[in-house]
């Protein structure tokens, strides 16, 4: 019997992976941080093949968490440090991000080469989008602790951290009027964005679970009438 571990394993694609691998006589571990998935998605697995799942609520970017789970279901108790790799992947995106950002800088510079203003202008555009992927790469890919607060706690704390840069390096770069209307405006623009693209995600989040859910109950209305 072989031992198969399956991340993402109480999603819709993932449930339906693990009958797969039960019903070809493999042993099945889930890890699942359940933040689009459902654990009620393991117990309809384990009813429809009869088997049991290993499961684990670990966000597989939390290094510490993932090796505890190598560690106990390793048959040679060797750990594998896969949150190594993933780490290491999101490091390697972040830093590209920032040397093709530093490139353009200094490419903007050297056209505006001997205008100051336009130079802080650059420079703040540039650093505010340096800003952006360091903050999503801190709430969302990297820090353990972070990594277990709920997904809508690091939202929020991201948008807090990006939103008093912005303010700061638009301060700095003077990228409005010196006149309190202009701020409002500034401040406004970005709370809509903000609504927007919380209600816009929810709905779609809402959606999928709903189309996993219907796809789910019809498959196993077709595995009873088989």
């Amino acid at each position: 019997m072989t031992k198969i571990l399956v991340t993402g394993g109480a999603g819709f694609i993932g449930s339906h992976t693990c009958i797969e691998l039960l019903n070809n006589g493999n042993e099945v571990v889930v890890v699942d941080n359940l933040y689009n998935a459902s654990k009620k998605s393991l117990e309809v697995v384990e009813r429809v093949t009869g088997k049991k799942v290993t499961f684990y609520e670990v966000d597989i970017r939390d290094e510490a968490k993932l090796n505890e789970v190598f560690e106990k279901e390793s048959e040679d108790g060797i750990s594998i440090t896969t949150a190594e790799i993933l780490q290491k992947g999101g490091f390697a995106g972040a830093a590209y991000f920032t040397i093709i950002s530093c490139v353009y800088s200094v490419i903007a510079l050297l056209a505006n080469f001997g205008n100051r203003q336009n130079n802080i202008l650059v420079l703040t555009i540039v650093l505010a989008g340096i800003s952006m992927g360091i903050f999503q790469q801190l709430w969302f890919n990297y820090q353990p602790c972070i990594l277990r607060l709920s997904y809508w706690k690091r939202y929020l704390g991201f948008n807090v951290c990006l939103f008093i840069t912005l303010v700061i390096l638009a301060y700095v770069g003077e990228w409005l009027p010196n006149i309190l209307e202009a701020w409002i405006s500034f401040v406004g623009v970005y709370l809509v964005i903000l609504l927007v693209s919380t209600l816009f995600f929810n709905r779609e989040f809402k959606q999928e679970q709903l189309a996993y859910q219907k796809a789910f109950e019809k498959y196993q209305e077709t595995r009873r009438s088989q």
